[in-house]
C-alpha cells in the first residue's frame, strides 16, 4: 500500500481546512472594503448636513438690512425739531417788527417836539388795479378804492435814522390799515407782501407792491432807505413789475 493511499484521509481532510482557511480569509478580507464603504457613504452625507447649516447662517444676516433701514429712518425726529426751530424764528421775526414799528412813534412825537423837525409825504395806491380788474382775483373787488388810494398824500414826521419801513407801518398802523410783511434779519431787508390785504399775485403774476422816493422806484428793501428830510415815499400796487408805474 502506497503513501497517498495509505493517508488519503488525512490529506483529503487538510485539503479541505485549507481550503476553509483560504475562504475564510478572502471573505475577511472583502469585510473591510464594506466598512470603508460605508464610511465613504456617511462622509458623503455629512457634508449635506453642513450645507443646511450654512443655509441657516446665510439666513441671519436678512436681520441686518432692516436695521439699517431702521437707522435710515431714525432722524425722522430731527426733522421735526428742525421744523420746530422754522416757526420759531418766524415768531421772533414777527417780533422784531412789532417791536421796531411800535419803539419808533415815541421817538417820532419827540422829534416833533424839537425846533429841527424833519418830514416826509407818504401816500399809499393801488389805482393800476382798476385798469386790470380782469386779472383780480375774485372776492378781493370790495377792497379796492374806487379811486384806488388806500393811504392819501399826507406829511409826517420821522427821526434821523429812520427807514422807509418805519414810517409806512407807523401809518398804516394809525390809520388801522391792515399790512402784512416778511423780515430778513440776516439781510436787513422786509418785504412788503400785502397792504389793506392786497396781496403780491393777486393781480397777475406780475403784481405785488413796490416803493417809489421823489419819483424813483427804488430795488433795494424799504428797509434799507434811510429817510431824509422833504422826502416823497409812495407805495404803489403794479401790475407788470413796475413797468406800469414808470
Amino acid at each position: 500500500m502506497s503513501f497517498f493511499e495509505k493517508h488519503k484521509i488525512k490529506i483529503i481532510f487538510a485539503a479541505i481546512m485549507v481550503v476553509s482557511l483560504a475562504l475564510t480569509f478572502w471573505l475577511e478580507g472583502r469585510t473591510p472594503e464594506k466598512h470603508t464603504e460605508d464610511t465613504q457613504v456617511t462622509s458623503t452625507v455629512k457634508p449635506k448636513k453642513q450645507k443646511q447649516k450654512k443655509v441657516k447662517v446665510t439666513s441671519e444676516p436678512t436681520a441686518e438690512p432692516t436695521a439699517e433701514a431702521e437707522e435710515e429712518n431714525a432722524p425722522a425726529p430731527e426733522e421735526t425739531e428742525d421744523s420746530a426751530e422754522y416757526f420759531t424764528e418766524q415768531s421772533d421775526i414777527g417780533e422784531e417788527i412789532n417791536d421796531a414799528t411800535e419803539s419808533k412813534p415815541a421817538a417820532a412825537e419827540q422829534a416833533s417836539n424839537t425846533d429841527d423837525k424833519m418830514t416826509c409825504t407818504i401816500a399809499v395806491r393801488c389805482d393800476t388795479i382798476l385798469d386790470n380788474m380782469q386779472l383780480l382775483k375774485k372776492g378781493k373787488e370790495s377792497l379796492i378804492p374806487s379811486d384806488g388810494i388806500i393811504l392819501p398824500n399826507q406829511t409826517v414826521n420821522f427821526y434821523e435814522g429812520e427807514n422807509a419801513f418805519n414810517v409806512l407801518s407807523r401809518e398804516l398802523k394809525r390809520a388801522k390799515i391792515p399790512m402784512d410783511a416778511t423780515n430778513t434779519p440776516a439781510f436787513n431787508s422786509v418785504y412788503i407782501n400785502a397792504i389793506n390785504n392786497i396781496y403780491e399775485f393777486d393781480c397777475g403774476d406780475l403784481s405785488g407792491w413796490q416803493y417809489k422816493v421823489n419819483g424813483n422806484i427804488l430795488s433795494y428793501s424799504c428797509s434799507q432807505y434811510i429817510l431824509r428830510d422833504g422826502d416823497v415815499i409812495e407805495w404803489l400796487y403794479t401790475c407788470d413789475m413796475g413797468e406800469d408805474l414808470k
